[in-house]
């Protein structure tokens, strides 16, 4: 919930950061919110962007996986489906 809030991503970020990295729970529909918004968050702060999605029952909805990463240009760099995997993508600095 909180790394879809643009105030707590630029108070984040604000502190020389390199990577914004979001460990969440979403279902379906916060995972396509993310989709849109963390690219936009990406480009705007010049950041390298991480969503860590869990998968399975969490709270009253089911967690959708889907984790995903962004370079600092607002490119998906890579991505998981539904299943428990690991994601692993390779950081570029400026």
């Amino acid at each position: 919930y909180e790394s879809l809030l643009p105030k707590h991503a630029s108070e984040s970020i604000s502190r020389n950061s390199k990577l914004y990295l979001a460990s969440v729970s979403k279902p379906e529909a916060g995972v396509s919110k993310a989709y849109n918004y963390y690219p936009e968050l990406a480009s705007k702060y010049n950041v390298n962007v991480a969503m860590v999605n869990s998968t399975g029952p969490s709270d009253n909805f089911e967690s959708v996986g889907r984790s995903g990463t962004w370079n600092y240009n607002g490119e998906l760099v890579g991505s998981l489906d539904e299943n428990e995997n690991i994601l692993s993508f390779e950081l570029w600095f400026y």
